[in-house]
């Protein structure tokens, strides 16, 4: 069963790869099965110059007759790959969120036309494909296709989110800055209300400023940040924490 979508990384959607916190700007495509499959996604951008291969992905190359014929260099040296996670929860919308354990399979960014990458699904399940360039902002058609022994299954865009976004800014300073609960100045650090009206999923996400890489670092250095859920009853104490973010050195 062979599955195609056209897609475009444009200026709204070029989100780059996961490194970015604009990874979920992204397309994501969700791709079900109805039954213990074999799977192999294939990703692919437009080369004008390239020169169509007899020889199926991932099987024995045939023996070169004459000259040997060079790769097609990407003279804009775009990265692309994808990477393949199971659906946890509202799978009409976008996934913000790609544990490590529901990834079930990614590839490497590589400046080539194409990257694939081939899994087993030992059962039905509904995964989500999100293809991207490693940078964003970099701006290419593309092609998904999924290739699989499954005959019922399905490849679809996740139409344009139904998230509610709400964004609050603000700041540590020497008079909020109290660090976690591990110390009692905890209390100190700036609060926002989060108040539901009715019944909801309500993903929450604590971001800081990008940094650069000092001189001679590959990656840039991040503070540790994090956040607290606490049940707004008028006091703020240990016993209303609710859930917890835990603490990264990271932008997000």
């Amino acid at each position: 069963n062979e599955l195609h979508v056209q897609g475009s990384w444009t200026e709204v959607n070029a989100g780059g790869c996961r490194n970015h916190v604009t990874w979920r700007n992204n397309e994501q495509y969700h791709l079900e099965v109805t039954q213990g499959a074999r799977v192999s996604c294939v990703l692919l951008r437009h080369n004008p110059d390239a020169i169509i291969s007899d020889t199926a992905l991932h099987s024995k190359k045939a023996k070169a007759h004459g000259k040997k014929k060079k790769k097609a260099k990407d003279a804009e040296n775009v990265l692309i790959g994808f990477v393949v996670a199971e659906v946890k929860g509202h799978p009409e919308r976008k996934q913000l969120v790609l544990d490590p354990d529901s990834v079930v399979d990614k590839t490497a960014y590589v400046p080539n036309y194409e990257v694939a990458a081939e899994f087993y699904t030992p059962n039905a399940n509904v995964y989500v494909v999100v293809p991207s360039t490693f940078d964003p902002g970099q701006l290419s058609d593309f092609e998904l296709v999924v290739y699989t022994d499954d005959e019922r299954a399905s490849l679809t865009r996740v139409e344009p989110s139904s998230w509610h976004t709400l964004h609050a800014a603000g700041d540590w300073t020497k008079a909020t800055a109290g660090g976690c609960r591990n110390h009692p100045t905890w209390v100190r650090n700036p609060l926002y209300q989060v108040r539901a009206s009715r019944s909801a999923i309500c993903e929450l996400f604590v971001r800081q400023p990008l940094r650069q890489p000092e001189l001679g670092q590959h990656e840039p250095e991040y503070p540790g940040i994090g956040f607290y859920l606490v049940e707004d009853d008028g006091t703020l104490s240990l016993e209303d924490v609710r859930c917890e973010s835990g603490f990264r050195q990271a932008q997000e």
